[in-house]
């Protein structure tokens, strides 16, 4: 009996401590400031907020409220990643984003999808726009929202990769115009499959 009302106790302080720790994020997205697009997309020529724009924007109101950005290199469903975590100096996570990195990219393109994992990762945990929404059109019609490849996508296609000979990454994501392979737009994914499936096995 006293047992069960220790974990009953137990789970309410541990509830009542996210929602002080969620408060408290809600308050810092408030006092966030919107990150300034200090750099250009060389592939499809719109401006972004590159990694110390996006941590200028929202580092000081973290820590005003005391929350602090935690960002590491580690495995989520055996994918090597960037994960981001906000968390609260009781040490609750409140927002956590997971960005994956190609494991058979080169040491410098590692470090390019890594700067980029650290940055998109980190405006996904504070809810930040990290890149304008269009094209510098004076139309002001709205760039629609591409729609990237899921974890699963990811890992299906990582798989082939790690089974095929003479895959150059770089190649293909310059084919369809993105940084990383985590960013292959949705529409893409069945071409980029059947591009690898086509290859040779090791």
């Amino acid at each position: 009996m006293k047992l069960a009302k220790h974990k009953q106790n137990k789970r309410r302080v541990q509830m009542t401590n996210k929602t002080t720790a969620i408060e408290a994020f809600i308050k810092a997205q408030k006092e966030m400031d919107t990150p300034v697009f200090n750099n250009v997309n060389p592939h499809f020529k719109n401006k972004f907020a590159d990694l110390s724009a996006i941590t200028n924007s929202c580092k000081t109101a973290l820590l005003n409220n005391d929350l602090s950005p935690m960002q590491r290199y580690g495995f989520v469903d055996n994918i090597w990643g960037v994960l981001t975590s906000i968390v609260y100096k009781d040490g609750t996570a409140i927002s956590d984003s997971f960005y994956p990195i190609n494991s058979s990219l080169n040491d410098q393109q590692k470090g390019s999808a890594t700067t980029y994992g650290r940055r998109y990762s980190l405006a996904m945990a504070c809810n930040l726009v990290a890149e304008e929404d269009d094209d510098g059109n004076k139309a002001a019609q709205a760039k629609p929202q591409v729609k990237q490849i899921s974890v699963e996508h990811y890992k299906i296609l990582q798989s082939l990769i790690d089974t095929k000979k003479n895959v150059d990454v770089k190649k293909m994501c310059d084919h369809y115009k993105i940084d990383a392979l985590a960013q292959l737009p949705l529409d893409r994914y069945k071409s980029a499959y059947d591009a690898l499936n086509a290859k040779e096995d090791k």
